[in-house]
């Protein structure tokens, strides 16, 4: 059977015989913790009374007037943890083949066993009795029972009993008389990734699973099991998992590294933050994530690394997770751009997301950058090469229509006298040109002459107005009708050199009448109005008809 007493005061109890407070036998077990035993009496055991391989375990104990307090009647065995011991009194007896262990006595955890400890043991009849004077595996330790093994034995006699100040029951390999155990070896410090406050209470360090898991967040690495133990004896030894790795589980060794599109910035992180769109985590371990910088992009998350943008898009600022497409008008030459360019002058780019722009063929022009379309050149324009970025000007005795990649030259009969003209006018009759690209109606039809009396320039009277009275018919100089007096058959034919025919005669190169001579082959003719010129040799004066 089993006896418990926890939090419990005994005091002033007494027996007529044996046991003031308990009385155990026959194998059973008696066990009190954070209990006070003050003033109580027996015949034997003021407070407990042992036989028959009974078993007492104390733990946390306060003994005031406990004189005999445990007697052991038999081969009992007897466990003292954390007392509180009255020095001036003996509080163990024990009979023959009983067990003591004490441990952490006077709450000091003092490993030296005292003079004053030994007082606290008598035995009338223990010589086969053995006492062991021990301690707890200390902070960041456990074993297999929770207690301080040594590896070396140290045995003293006192009043006939064996005291072992080490071993709690024996030494590594060593046999004790009474217990049969051959012990393992002392304390051994807590794994990597677990802790053990200090603590004197034997049962928080009864094996490897008495040490706590470092909280997630943490790790302590170290694995010397044989020491270190003050590297593991706080849950401060647990270190914050540093910048770029992560604890997701209690009891970790070593943290976490996080891998590539992910990151921690903060120490202690229990998982890894995944690099959100517009940025990238290029390397494990990363402590941050990157914007993606300007002429790229990433539109997902957990990237790795950023994207290009094409050509024909574009991304001036950093952090997005698009590209912009080059507007109509612009261009995006190459790809990681970080602007659009306006196409230039002579060039241009209808749609969006352009590469590169088109130029402007001839007929047509853009003079200014960033434009969709070319201009065609106007009529009374040209252009003649590509990419122009402007358009020419016809000249006087020239034209063109819309888009035209030159200018056409006026025909004969046909006269432009400004520039930028569509088309060209045609003269007057009985008004001509001498030919073609003429600015004004320079000659006559065959038949007429240009009588330089009206107009003696052969220009424009005003604004395309045509000296048409200055063509006068070749027949009106003749002084008789029906009859052919010049030769009008050039359209340049002119007042001042006209042809006159061979049988007459004018007075001067301004006459406008010609005389038909009465001699027979006494008038020359021709283009001089010279007398001596105009007549055969032998004739001379007025009509040539002086001998």
């Amino acid at each position: 059977s089993t006896f418990t007493a926890t939090n419990s005061s005994f005091d002033s109890n007494s027996a007529q015989d044996d046991g003031g407070v308990a009385y155990v036998y026959d194998s059973s077990t008696f066990t009190a913790t954070n209990c006070s035993f003050d003033s109580n009496s027996a015949s034997q055991g003021s407070g407990v009374y042992m036989t028959s391989s009974s078993v007492l375990e104390m733990s946390s104990l306060v003994l005031r007037n406990a004189k005999g307090f445990a007697v052991c009647d038999g081969t009992g065995t007897l466990t003292a943890t954390h007392f509180d011991l009255n020095a001036s009194y003996q509080h163990f007896l024990l009979d023959e083949a009983c067990l003591l262990t004490l441990y952490q006595v006077n709450s000091d955890g003092s490993t030296a066993f005292n003079s004053q400890l030994r007082n606290q043991v008598i035995s009338e009849n223990g010589t086969k009795s053995i006492i062991h004077y021990s301690y707890p595996c200390g902070s960041g330790q456990w074993s297999s029972d929770g207690i301080e093994h040594g590896n070396t034995a140290e045995y003293e006699d006192v009043n006939g009993l064996t005291i072992d100040y080490n071993n709690p029951y024996c030494d590594a390999g060593v046999d004790h008389p009474g217990d049969g155990i051959v012990c393992s070896d002392s304390c051994s410090s807590c794994p990597a990734g677990r802790y053990l406050p200090f603590t004197i209470d034997r049962y928080r360090h009864v094996g490897i699973d008495s040490c706590l898991e470092c909280p997630v967040g943490r790790y302590l690495s170290d694995d010397d099991t044989s020491g270190n133990w003050w590297l593991h004896d706080d849950l401060d030894d647990c270190a914050a998992c540093p910048s770029g790795r992560y604890g997701h589980e209690t009891g970790m060794a070593e943290c976490t590294l996080c891998i590539p599109g992910s990151f921690a910035p903060n120490y202690g992180s229990l998982f890894c933050t995944t690099a959100q769109a517009g940025h990238f985590v290029a390397n494990e371990e990363a402590t941050e994530e990157l914007p993606c910088p300007a002429g790229r992009f990433a539109a997902g998350s957990s990237n790795i690394e950023c994207s290009s943008c094409d050509p024909g898009s574009y991304q001036p600022e950093e952090g997005k997770t698009s590209c912009l497409v080059a507007q109509a008008g612009f261009f995006v030459a190459n790809q990681n751009a970080i602007n659009e360019m306006p196409c230039p002058p002579g060039r241009f780019a209808a749609g969006s997301s352009n590469m590169e722009c088109s130029s402007c063929v001839p007929g047509e022009y853009q003079p200014y950058e960033g434009k969709t379309e070319c201009i065609l050149a106007e009529a009374g324009n040209f252009v003649s090469s590509p990419e122009a970025t402007k358009q020419s000007v016809c000249y006087p005795g020239s034209h063109s229509g819309t888009a035209a990649t030159s200018c056409t030259l006026c025909e004969e009969g046909y006269f432009n006298s400004k520039t930028k003209q569509a088309s060209c006018i045609p003269c007057p009759l009985p008004l001509t040109t001498s030919g073609i690209n003429k600015t004004y109606c320079n000659a006559c039809l065959k038949g007429y002459f240009w009588n330089s009396l009206v107009w003696k320039k052969y220009e424009l009277v005003d604004d395309n107005v045509q000296c048409v009275e200055c063509c006068q018919s070749c027949e009106d100089l003749c002084d008789v009708d029906d009859k052919i007096c010049v030769d009008c058959s050039n359209s340049t034919a002119v007042l001042e050199t006209l042809d006159v025919k061979r049988g007459w005669w004018r007075a001067t190169r301004e006459s406008e009448t010609v005389y038909e001579c009465p001699l027979d082959r006494s008038c020359r003719g021709g283009t001089s109005v010279k007398t001596s010129e105009q007549c055969f040799k032998g004739h001379r004066g007025a009509l040539c008809g002086a001998c």
